[in-house]
């Protein structure tokens, strides 16, 4: 474990998400992904607003993501997470589980946005567990124009700074699935599969960065493990677009999200983005924790 840091003065909660729960809500397994576009030392980042009839966060300003899907197990991908990535994920070495968790970031990314990030699948079949093929360093379709300082930050195949595996507190129980969630041969029903597949194109999870995770605090309705990936504008194809999810989507710079109602974990990560995004290529990544109070953020 590396330091431990208090965050001063975060933004207060909105009224709209904090909720007294009538009984302990189980944590459930969740990931969003942070694009990025313009050059690297004043990049521009995708936020969009989530509608009203959301029961966790409602009207708030997000990263697109959502919560883990039986299928993101079963579907296929290109490349795979490095076993340092993976070990820092706070899945008890669970590779299936890992990957399944950048497949959904990938997955609620198009859904909500219109925005694939991925490369061209072959035309081959989305389903079943398989091995993860490798199309190497693929480009993800020129898209943006965000400077590349080189392969660092790109993938998560970073060091782990200290070697030890997981934190075994509460937020490693999320959804786990059973092997059947794993081993699902053909065609997949999940809708967002459904549109990715009707793209021709697999996750590439080579353009993902992981940057850490964040534990909902006691007492929502709601409580995730939400894991924040980071991949360039480029390796994105398509148009950004409002969805039923989110709208009003805005690329801002870090220094717009003021005006705006966010999350403190949003707020923590637009306020240092760019000291999350060099540590994370130094092979450290963040857990957040955050009790309506103060927040702390403790690096391994």
């Amino acid at each position: 474990m590396g330091s431990i840091d208090t965050v001063r003065r975060p933004p207060p909660p909105s009224r709209n998400t904090v909720i007294t729960a009538p009984n302990p809500a189980r944590i459930r397994d969740a990931a969003s992904l942070i694009l990025l576009r313009g050059p690297a030392d004043d990049p521009r980042v995708l936020l969009g607003c989530r509608a009203a009839s959301n029961r966790f966060a409602p009207g708030m300003y997000v990263f697109p993501g959502g919560e883990l899907q039986r299928e993101d197990f079963a579907a296929r991908a290109a490349g795979a997470l490095d076993a340092a990535c993976v070990a820092r994920m706070g899945v008890r070495g669970d590779r299936a589980r890992a990957e399944a968790l950048a497949k959904a970031a990938v997955r609620e990314t198009l859904e909500e946005t219109g925005l694939m990030v991925g490369v061209d699948g072959g035309g081959g079949d989305f389903g079943g567990r398989g091995d993860l093929s490798d199309d190497g360093d693929v480009d993800g379709g020129g898209r943006g124009d965000l400077s590349d300082d080189g392969d660092a930050g790109d993938r998560c195949n970073l060091s782990d700074a200290d070697g030890r595996g997981n934190l075994g507190d509460d937020g490693d129980r999320g959804y786990r699935g059973d092997s059947g969630d794993r081993d699902n041969p053909g065609n997949l029903s999940d809708p967002g599969w459904r549109a990715i597949q009707a793209t021709g194109m697999q996750p590439n999870l080579r353009d993902l960065t992981y940057l850490g995770r964040a534990l909902t605090p006691p007492g929502m309705p709601l409580r995730y493990n939400a894991r924040f990936f980071m991949a360039r504008a480029r390796a994105a194809h398509g148009a950004a677009a409002d969805s039923d999810e989110l709208s009003d989507l805005q690329w801002l710079r870090p220094s717009e999200w003021r005006a705006l109602p966010l999350l403190p974990i949003t707020a923590y990560l637009l306020d240092n983005l760019h000291p999350i995004i060099r540590r994370a290529t130094a092979g450290e990544s963040f857990i957040y924790r955050h009790n309506g109070r103060h927040a702390t953020v403790a690096w391994r």
